[in-house]
């Protein structure tokens, strides 16, 4: 483990891991704490913007003459967050597939819970595609609460009759709302950044009710995910989300579906977001380029 590491795992139990007694609390707590604290160097050549895609707006990261688009949906447990976060990240990453990046600014919870987020990212795609933007030229991606939501895409797609992303990148995703328990619980102590409080504060806002829980849009673990494009996937062991990804993978695998899984220990969650400041995230930033589908990569 790196000393950058072992300090942001410190800083993370400081600042982001509490255990409010009220969803509300969690959710202010939350919004206050991943708003960026300052703004990261973008990749060289790309320059921020902004647009409304299919009625949502979104922040884009544009470079000249790109040929294809990475989605990219921010995490925060559904209640917050913001592209903003995510430009060098996304930016980067995005220089590597010679892509423009579109980061859609979708609804949150409890003010707009269930299925406001998923029929957002599903309008930024169908507009897209409506545009002429070819599928098979769109890498969809996200982590944690996104994460879950680029899958909830994958999903809405096929049902819909559209044609599939080329791939789907998801890093520490929450893809099932009825999960109680198990890796929530076991690695409550052990996991860095979230809680199980704090996970089932998020759950409740998100997805008030029993059957929205049970929902394939809101739970993608549960889904048939046959006939969905093709996963990269990345959990640190750590996390209490780690069941989440086990059972996406085992349902991925028996619909079909290609996965590629990065599994690691000690790490935080969403790690490989922050390239900018860890050896390990930057080694698995590699890690992910090497396993996207050859065509986002020639």
């Amino acid at each position: 483990m790196s000393l950058r590491l072992h300090i942001f795992r410190t800083l993370s139990k400081i600042t982001i891991k509490r255990r409010p007694a009220q969803l509300s609390d969690s959710v202010a707590h939350f919004r206050k704490v991943v708003r960026p604290a300052l703004p990261l160097r973008l990749a060289p050549g790309y320059r921020i913007g902004k647009s409304d895609v299919g009625g949502v707006p979104c922040a884009t990261l544009e470079a000249d003459n790109t040929t294809r688009t990475l989605i990219y949906i921010h995490g925060g447990g559904y209640v917050a967050g913001m592209p903003e976060t995510y430009y060098n990240f996304c930016s980067r990453l995005a220089q590597r597939i010679n892509a423009r990046v579109i980061l859609p600014r979708y609804r949150l919870a409890p003010e707009h819970p269930f299925p406001a987020a998923p029929d957002d990212v599903l309008a930024v795609y169908r507009a897209l595609l409506a545009d002429g933007v070819p599928a098979e030229s769109i890498l969809v991606g996200g982590d944690s609460a996104g994460g879950s939501l680029s899958l909830s895409l994958l999903i809405g797609a096929r049902d819909s009759g559209l044609p599939q992303p080329c791939a789907c990148l998801a890093l520490s995703p929450a893809t099932d709302m009825s999960l109680e328990g198990g890796s929530h619980a076991r690695h409550d102590r052990i996991d860095p950044m979230l809680s199980e409080t704090l996970i089932d504060h998020f759950r409740m806002a998100y997805t008030p009710t029993q059957a929205s829980r049970l929902d394939p849009r809101a739970s993608p673990a549960l889904a048939d995910l046959s006939n969905c494009a093709p996963l990269v996937i990345t959990v640190s062991r750590d996390e209490c989300l780690y069941d989440h990804t086990v059972k996406l993978v085992a349902q991925a695998r028996s619909g079909g579906v290609a996965v590629e899984l990065l599994e690691r220990d000690g790490l935080l969650h969403i790690w490989p977001t922050l390239v900018p400041f860890l050896p390990e995230a930057r080694r698995d930033f590699e890690w992910i380029v090497k396993h996207l589908p050859a065509a986002l990569r020639q």
